[in-house]
């Protein structure tokens, strides 16, 4: 409660929250699985609502952890976004890449058959 004749305090304006992605590689081969991890702080410890995309900064999905496993990237260079929100509208976007190679062939050694024996 103000007291009479004092000036009501200036609210503090809203610090954004920050946004960060870790990614367990930089560069997978088709079909790895790749580990996009959150890191995210609010200087004054807002609750914050968590996002993220691939490729299409207008579709962001909800993230329920603070982490995902993508496992079905194309081949070619690929963007991913991660999006934090906090409850006064403070928001920040953060964003990385990550390059997918074509999966490496691995051709596998054939079983030498047993030498069978001529008969003399």
């Amino acid at each position: 409660v103000p007291i009479v004749g004092e000036p009501t305090p200036t609210p503090k304006p809203n610090e954004p929250p920050e946004a960060k992605i870790v990614l367990s590689a930089k560069e997978i081969d088709e079909g790895d699985t790749l580990r996009v991890d959150f890191v995210y702080s609010d200087p004054e410890g807002d609750s914050m609502s968590l996002a993220y995309a691939v490729d299409n900064k207008t579709s962001f999905r909800n993230a329920t952890s603070d982490s995902v496993e993508l496992d079905t990237l194309k081949v070619g260079d690929h963007t991913i976004y991660f999006r934090v929100r906090d409850e006064r509208g403070g928001e920040d976007i953060a964003e990385t890449s990550v390059t997918v190679n074509k999966a490496k062939v691995v051709a596998s050694a054939a079983t030498p058959r047993p030498e069978t024996p001529r008969p003399e």
